[in-house]
């Protein structure tokens, strides 16, 4: 692997954790109705979209592991917290 891999194996894994970051603290956040909801949802979106094509244009980082690093982490990130609410967490 040259530097633009890991380059863009380093910033897809940032990228995909903040975006699961910011999904998950959305889902733990009081409800907001449905324009709230899908207001948050497609501004966080658009948001990951933008930096994702800010980093391809701006950079040397290699599209594919640019990607696949977004994809895994963000999977990863709230996957688990998927799994912690629906299989985990005890009913009150």
């Amino acid at each position: 692997m040259d530097q633009s891999s890991w380059l863009g194996l380093a910033l897809g894994v940032f990228i995909g954790a903040a975006y699961g970051l910011l999904q998950r603290w959305s889902m733990l956040s009081p409800a907001r109705g449905l324009a709230g909801a899908f207001g948050g949802a497609v501004l966080r979106l658009v948001g990951v979209m933008v930096v994702i094509l800010l980093v391809l244009r701006y950079t040397g980082a290699d599209r594919f592991w640019l990607v696949s690093a977004v994809l895994v982490s963000y999977g990863l990130v709230f996957g688990s917290f998927m799994v912690y609410n629906v299989f985990i967490k005890k009913p009150k």
